[in-house]
């Protein structure tokens, strides 16, 4: 593995370990103030996957977004700053 391969796989676990404990705690999050409306889908004949798969969407649909447009904009910025530093570098 060289040096750049190393860096990335760095910056990759780097990434995971800080974010993964939020995406965890906005799973919890949503399944504690929706404990009454899945009890009431299992009573209803919902099956285990049905809940699981509804809890999962949308809790993670926020999260889609947010790294969409965190990675539209941070591409757009870094593009706006190589461009306005290649100007006053003089390349």
């Amino acid at each position: 593995m060289n040096d750049d391969q190393g860096r990335w796989t760095r910056y990759w676990r780097y990434l995971t370990a800080t974010f993964r404990p939020e995406v965890e705690d906005e799973l919890e999050f949503h399944v504690e103030q929706r404990t009454r409306e899945i009890g009431v889908r299992l009573a209803l004949g919902a099956t285990t996957v049905d809940v699981v798969g509804l809890v999962l969407s949308q809790s993670f649909r926020p999260v889609a977004v947010g790294l969409t447009l965190g990675g539209v904009l941070s591409a757009s910025a870094s593009g706006l700053l190589l461009a306005t530093l290649g100007r006053h570098s003089g390349a």
